[in-house]
This record gives structure tokens, sequence and C-alpha cells, in this order.
């Protein structure tokens, strides 16, 4: 970070050590009151263009110039849209001059471990990009991911070696799994995930990126963490975090049903706790693939399920319903009503199978309530045109 310099001579010091640089980011803010000096830097950067009238690209020097000045920009004091304004003109800056230049300065800016709070929210958008970082070191940390995928995973192993900031992890995780996911090496990312997941002071306070991090956990189908998503579930523990769980473990089962149904069947500890949560990531299954119904049939025949689990099951057979975001890794699953239709006709079919089956016997009067409700919606179904007659 730049150290504090008086006024006068620390405006003459940075306009010749990054010149036009620094008015790279001024020039393109909104029109506000200019002090002396920022009019100079900005009248120099605008004088400062190639033959045909256009400005130049910002140097390795200038770009570097723009990064270390952010601290100070931000400690100074701006609003929510002054953030966002000036870290837009920044990133575009950054991809003004060669992207060589841009990288090696976000990594340097990283290791200098410079930092300012944006006062934003860590935001998540199409691609995993973050539309918003609550720090600077995060939003380097993104923008290094955008422009150069290689450097951006290595630079992970620096992030990982404290436990300073979940969000960083996070961004950190995101960066890490893209470079791995290609050739299938996640289990280095599957490794740090759980090891994000099992810091407690983390856990114990959750940040937004905390959470958002958890999406990695269903990239890197991390079924270790299952034990740990139940004790979240805890009504004694933050209302933030029993959501990052239980959103965590729904898309667990939607990402590899055919591999996650069987586990969580066979497993009877998980979720021992939570028996209608269970209930309704059993009825994700679809009954027309032979692993999963497999799973739900191991399921009903359980003498542990109670009956109001059980119950709880036939009513929502099959679950479709889904939660809609932008996640750092995965990309949420919504089904079409075809699909939705699809899946009720497979469980109606499978329904009035076990009706006849002494093996379950127990359910028979469950039986008979979801297969009028799936009768009802397969006709409907078929009415609208979402399913052949």
């Amino acid at each position: 970070m730049w150290p504090r310099l008086n006024k006068k001579l620390g405006w003459v010091a940075f306009s010749a050590v990054i010149g036009a640089g620094l008015a790279w980011v001024l020039w393109r803010e909104q029109p506000r009151a200019k002090s002396d000096a920022e009019s100079r830097v900005a009248s120099e950067a605008t004088n400062r263009q190639s033959p045909d009238g256009r400005p130049t690209s910002p140097s390795r020097a200038a770009v570097d110039g723009l990064l270390n000045f952010l601290p100070q920009r931000f400690a100074a004091g701006l609003s929510q849209d002054e953030v966002t304004a000036l870290l837009e003109r920044t990133a575009t800056a950054l991809l003004e001059g060669p992207r060589s230049d841009a990288v090696a300065a976000l990594l340097a800016f990283l290791d200098r471990g410079s930092n300012a709070s944006t006062g934003l929210i860590f935001k998540v958008e199409s691609g995993g990009k973050l539309r918003s970082a609550p720090s600077l070191r995060v939003w380097a940390l993104d923008q290094l991911g955008r422009l150069d995928v290689g450097s951006a995973a290595d630079y992970s192993a620096r992030i990982y070696a404290s436990h300073d900031s979940a969000d960083e992890w996070a961004v950190a995780l995101r960066n890490h799994w893209r470079e791995a996911a290609p050739s299938g090496q996640i289990e280095p990312v599957r490794r740090r995930v759980l090891e994000l997941i099992s810091d407690v002071g983390w856990a114990s306070d959750p940040s937004v990126g905390f959470l958002e991090a958890l999406d990695l956990s269903v990239a890197t189908l991390a079924w270790e963490a299952v034990p740990s998503f139940e004790r979240w579930l805890d009504s004694s523990q933050p209302a933030a975090l029993r959501g990052g769980a239980w959103v965590a473990l729904d898309r667990l089962t939607m990402e590899v049903p055919g591999d996650f149904l069987p586990l969580l069947v066979e497993r009877k500890e998980w979720l021992r706790t939570q028996p209608l949560l269970r209930a309704g990531l059993v009825a994700r299954a679809d009954l027309s693939v032979k692993r999963e119904r497999m799973a739900v049939e191991s399921y009903l025949q359980r003498d542990d399920i109670a009956h109001t689990e059980g119950k709880r099951f036939l009513e929502l057979l099959p679950n479709v319903s889904a939660t809609v975001s932008y996640n750092l890794a995965t990309k949420a699953r919504t089904p079409t009503p075809q699909h939705a239709a699809r899946l009720d006709r497979a469980a109606l079919a499978g329904v009035r199978e076990w009706l006849g089956q002494n093996r379950f016997s127990r359910w028979s009067g469950e039986f008979v309530a979801a297969e009028a409700r799936l009768s009802e919606s397969v006709a409907s179904a078929v009415r609208g045109g979402f399913l052949p007659p």
C-alpha cells in the first residue's frame, strides 16, 4: 500500500510514478468535483493519445498504479455507486492493455497484501463471476480468474496457506475448479472444500462467500460433507448456515441422484436427525432410472423409517421443486414442465406396482393417496400437451 503523503507532494509523486495510469480510472468516473491535482492528472491522460486520436493503452506501470491507488481511494470514503463505477472502470482498464501486464499487476497487488473493504456484498452472477465483491482482494482474485485460468488456479495455493478470509477461499476454490474440472483432477479441490467446511470459526459466523463456496462441495461431489451439513441444520445454528446446508444437500442430490441417493439410503446415520428433509431428498428420485428406483425401494423397506417420514416421502414423490440462482461452479437444475410430467408418470407406474407387493404393505394407505394425486397430475399433463396420451 502506498504510504500516506502530504496532499500536495503526494499528488506530485503519484503523477511522476504512474502518470496517465492513475487517470485511466479517474477520467472515466461520473462527473464530480475534482481537486486541482486530479484535474492535472486527468488532463495528462486525455492529452496522451495515439496518432489517430484514441487514448493509448495503459502500460504495466500504469496498471500497477491503478491497483495500488485503489485502497487509498476507498479509505477516502465512497458511495456504493462510486465504488461500483470505480471497480468497473479499473476492470475495463485491465482489459485495454496486454493481458500479461494485467495478470502480472494483479498478482503483484495480491502479493503485497493490500486490501480495503468495498462496502459491497459477495454476489455471484452468470458463469460464476462476481457481480460485486466485499473487498479489493476478493475483487482482484475474481479479475485474475477472468483473465488467466492457469495463473488464478496456481495462486489458489497462496490463499489456502492461511485461513484469513472465507470469501477469498471461495473465489480461490472457483479458480482452482475451473482448471481442474476439464481434466477431471478434482480431488485437490475437493480436499480444500472439506477444509473450508471444517473451519469452525467460519461456520459459526458464515460470510456470504463461505455459503457460496458450499457450491464447490456439490461440484466436487463431496459426500463427506453430509455429516457437517446435518450438524448445521440444527436449530441452534445461525439461520444463514442452516439455509446454506439445506441448499447444499438438495443440490448434491440433484447433481447426481443416481450416485447420491443409494449412499443416502445405505448410510442410515445420514440425516437421522432430519427425517423430513431426508424424505424430500429421496423423493427426488426418477423411478424410471433403475438405480434410483432400487434406492427408493430399499428406503421404503428400512425399519428405521418412521411413518411420518415415509408419508412425507410419498406426498412429495416426485419432488421437482428447485432453487434457482447463479453459482460459483454449478448450474441450477430446473426441470421443464415436460420433464416434471415424465417424472410424475414414472412415479405413478412405480406406486401402482408397489401396491400389489407384500413387502410394501406398510405403506398401502399412503400408496393409495399417492396414486390418486399422481393420476390427476398425469391426466392434467396429457391434457396440457406435456405428455403423450
